[in-house]
């Protein structure tokens, strides 16, 4: 069986190292970008699932999450951020994203619900 691909966006690259290593650990194959030119061109691969962060210097994860979605309906994400506040989670949720986890996250919570979103 093929391994299942995710990609981290995130403009923090200890972070995505971080994520990469948690997730590849595990069997995903993972993929990351730190740039919203990178991510497009990356997500031609259809990823199985997109970790993708809110608070990014050149777009917001809001707005890159309804860019994905126009892009691929289908297209599974889950946003990783500091921001928690209701509103911001409910957003993104209207906006079809499958789960958000609020940094600092635990690596087994993590693991546990890239698992679950990936089916």
């Amino acid at each position: 069986m093929m391994p299942k691909r995710i990609l981290v966006i995130d403009d923090d690259s200890h972070l995505c190292k971080v994520i990469k290593l948690i997730l590849t650990g595990e069997g995903f194959e993972v993929e990351t970008a730190q740039t919203w030119r990178e991510c497009v061109d990356k997500l031609k691969e259809n990823p199985d699932l997109i970790l993708l962060d809110i608070l990014m210097p050149t777009i917001s994860g809001i707005v890159a999450l309804r860019s994905i979605k126009e892009l691929n309906p289908k297209a599974k994400v889950m946003m990783v951020s500091v921001i928690s506040q209701k509103s911001v989670v409910q957003l993104c949720k209207e906006l079809g994203a499958v789960d958000f986890i609020t940094k600092p996250f635990d690596n087994r919570n993590l693991i546990r619900r890239v698992r679950q979103a990936v089916g």
